[in-house]
């Protein structure tokens, strides 16, 4: 493939991307341009690595220069001939859609829209240009969520993609407990707070705002230090103010000791697309303080750190202040941080997403993923729900699929599938039999104009939508089930239409009388849990303080069904008297208020101070060891309720860390416990939940049902070997259609 990169400026975080994704093409012998400027070190950079340079004298700002940018541009384009022509920033943008007008795959990547960096009456036309140049474009491919949302609440209607930014990890491995000491060492720095910021001397990093914010820390932390690191057009005035403390060293070639070096990074940027900058702190273990601006608060999340009004001096001073006293915290956040990059913000992730947007864009093969099997997913919900988990987790761990995914709802899930680079299209679809099939017959006639090889309908809401529209367009599918909803009626019909059926335990496959079912489990976690100690050090920053009182955790979305008020009224009794409990999860869509109606019972039964609801936490079961019981209290035969607890991910996960399982009896999770590493308890019954953590409050009792549940999950199967066994299902149903149509 033939690609050419345009951009006015291979400055900063832009100027990483490009040289990252160019490098990366080359390697996969595809022939690279890029017309940039010659000012800086990038071009020569990708000209030693085989791209060829061609030179775009170009200036970031519209005015005189564009009708000469405008024919060099085009004599670029007509001796190179490219097959994919990807613009960077604005005034690529601008001059390349001008010139290409769509006659070519085009994609428009802003790294933040230009808009927001103007005002008035230049503000104005650039919105008015984005929103009539966007026809010209074939995809807007933004870096974060936050990107494509702002375009499309200013009116600029185009194909938007997300690939979130990324970090090479191999570059940015995880830090040592002495990293920040043999960095210090390395840089001449003493062992005082420090705090840095590093990117672009610019308006947009408003780093005038950070010496703005430094005499209220220092005084609050005397000998707290500021390193700016960076070059930029703001350099001559952030020098010339010479606040106490601050010192800028200008550009590096590489920030890690920097980072490695910082009590905490802050960014206090007044807009963004995501910031590269950020995602390298975060990758080194770093705290971070930035700006609630969008591309930001998306990132940091979780405990991370810290979002602060834009342009508010002193919420920055504070928060600042906060981490460089509390060493603990700051340290707690930058693990949390690690982990989030590792989990969402891959930089191979992002690349191989844009692999498949040039071949779709190109109708060629992307590099690498020829004889991939061509998979639809028909997924029902986008929540953070365990068979979404299921889904995500295998699909990172293996290359043999090329999928695209069918919502029947939107969500957040949607967003992490397309930070996968996976393509995504949301159907809604209501709840009676009339709402299924309408989806089904058009799923039909789409399977009939482009089949693919198989169609996974992952939980029983998606194959009774993907089963009959394969039956009708002679396309294999597959169904994932995950639970005991509808067993009586459906789980039967459903089985016989599917030419393979997946059960995460025996439970769950034997209701369909199919005896060819196969068992996948959810996988092991891929890093061990936390400790106690991290585990509580990370909750602590999101403002839960466990002491000596032993606490159980209810986690997952919050539905009438899974038992949360009845752990409440356990607690209410005497048996459980010495608990508390914790909730972490946020009200279902099928059940709005639900948390408020939770609230009100503990209010109402006295133990409201022993009850805290944490919404969302991501990766909450990588936290279990910190709390002392998990509690699945599904109640079977309640509205909208299976008939039992299916694999119960949350217990798999909580015997993995090592704490004790208070189960609803009768399925799969109680089974797992072979009397060893908890209790089963009859559903609906809080005094029997009561009792059974009135055993548990002996901390012996509990030491000795954790280390039982690490030693019986301790052969679960990893990602890679659920994922092989899930292609293997997948290339057998497909089995037959791919040697039929060879």
């Amino acid at each position: 493939m033939r690609i050419l990169h345009v951009a006015e400026s291979t400055d900063g975080g832009v100027g990483v991307f490009v040289a990252a994704l160019v490098q990366r093409q080359l390697g996969h012998g595809d022939e690279v341009g890029v017309a940039a400027p010659s000012a800086g070190p990038v071009p020569g950079r990708l000209v030693a690595a085989g791209a060829r340079h061609l030179a775009w004298e170009a200036t970031p700002q519209p005015g005189r220069t564009v009708p000469g940018e405008l024919r060099s541009l085009a004599r670029t384009l007509r001796a190179f001939d490219p097959d994919v022509v990807h613009l960077h920033s604005s005034k690529a943008g601008f001059v390349g859609r001008l010139l290409v007008r769509g006659r070519r795959p085009t994609i428009l990547q802003p790294h933040a829209w230009s808009f927001f960096a103007r005002e008035g009456k230049v503000r104005d036309a650039t919105l008015a240009w984005e929103r009539a140049a966007a026809r010209w474009a074939h995809v807007v491919l933004c870096v974060s969520e936050d990107e494509r949302r702002l375009g499309r609440e200013a009116g600029v209607a185009a194909d938007y993609r997300v690939l979130p930014n990324g970090v090479n990890l191999e570059h940015f491995p995880r830090l040592g407990p002495g990293a920040r000491s043999a960095a210090r060492r390395a840089l001449g720095l003493g062992d005082g707070p420090l705090v840095v910021c590093a990117g672009r001397l610019h308006r947009q990093k408003n780093q005038h705002g950070l010496l703005d914010a430094w005499p209220a820390v220092r005084a609050a932390v005397p000998g707290a230090r500021l390193v700016l690191v960076g070059d930029g057009p703001d350099g001559d005035a952030l020098r010339a103010r010479a606040v106490e403390g601050v010192e800028l060293v200008g550009s590096t070639d590489d920030v890690r000791p920097w980072f490695a070096a910082a009590s905490l990074v802050a960014q206090p940027s007044r807009w963004e697309g995501m910031s590269l900058s950020l995602l390298e702190a975060m990758a080194c273990g770093r705290s971070v303080v930035v700006s609630d601006v969008p591309g930001m608060a998306e990132v940091v999340t979780g405990g991370v750190g810290a979002l602060v009004p834009p342009e508010d001096a002193s919420a920055l001073a504070r928060a600042i202040c906060e981490r460089l006293a509390d060493r603990a915290r700051a340290d707690a956040e930058g693990a949390a941080g690690r982990a989030r990059i590792e989990a969402h913000h891959d930089r191979d992730t992002q690349h191989e997403g844009i692999d498949r947007l040039y071949a779709e864009l190109t109708g060629g093969t992307a590099t690498g993923r020829e004889g991939r099997l061509r998979t639809l997913v028909v997924q029902p919900f986008a929540d953070h729900g365990g068979s979404e988990s299921w889904l995500a987790r295998l699909l990172d761990a293996t290359d043999e699929l090329e999928v695209s995914v069918l919502l029947l709802k939107d969500g957040p899930f949607r967003a992490e599938l397309e930070r996968r680079g996976i393509p995504v299209r949301v159907r809604p679809v209501g709840t009676s039999p009339l709402d299924v099939l309408r989806p089904a017959l058009r799923l039909a006639r789409e399977l009939r104009a482009d089949p693919p090889d198989v169609v996974l309908g992952n939980v029983l809401k998606a194959q009774l939508v993907a089963g009959p529209a394969g039956r009708l367009a002679g396309v294999p599918t597959v169904w994932a089930k995950h639970d005991h909803s509808y067993d009586r009626w459906l789980a039967v019909p459903v089985g016989r239409i599917s030419n393979r059926v997946v059960g995460a335990v025996e439970e769950l496959a034997e209701p369909t009388g199919r005896t060819d079912a196969v068992i996948i489990p959810p996988p092991r976690p891929e890093r061990e849990p936390a400790s106690r100690e991290d585990a509580r050090a990370f909750l602590a920053a999101r403002g839960l303080v466990l002491g000596d009182q032993p606490t159980a955790i209810m986690a997952g979305r919050l539905v009438p069904f899974k038992g949360v008020d009845d752990a409440i009224r356990a607690i209410a009794l005497p048996a459980a008297a010495a608990w508390r409990l914790v909730v972490a999860g946020t009200d279902d869509h099928s059940a709005p208020g639900e948390t408020e109606r939770l609230r009100g019972l503990a209010a109402e039964l006295g133990v409201a101070d022993r009850v805290q609801f944490l919404g969302h936490v991501p990766e909450v079961s990588h936290w279990f060891a910190a709390f002392d019981a998990l509690a699945v209290l599904t109640k079977p035969g309640a509205r909208r309720a299976p008939a039992k607890e299916g694999f119960g991910t949350s217990a798999f996960e909580a015997m993995l860390a090592g704490i004790p399982v208070v189960a609803v009896e009768g399925g799969a999770v109680v089974r797992r416990l072979y009397g060893r590493a908890g209790f089963g308890v009859p559903p609906a019954d809080p005094e029997a939940v009561a009792q059974a953590l009135g055993r548990l409050t002996d901390p012996a009792a509990r030491a000795a049902a954790g280390a039982a549940g690490r030693e019986i999950v301790a052969d679960a199967p990893d990602a890679a070997a659920c994922a092989r066994m899930l292609v293997d299902v997948l290339a057998d149903a497909a089995g037959d259609r791919r040697s039929r149509d060879r």
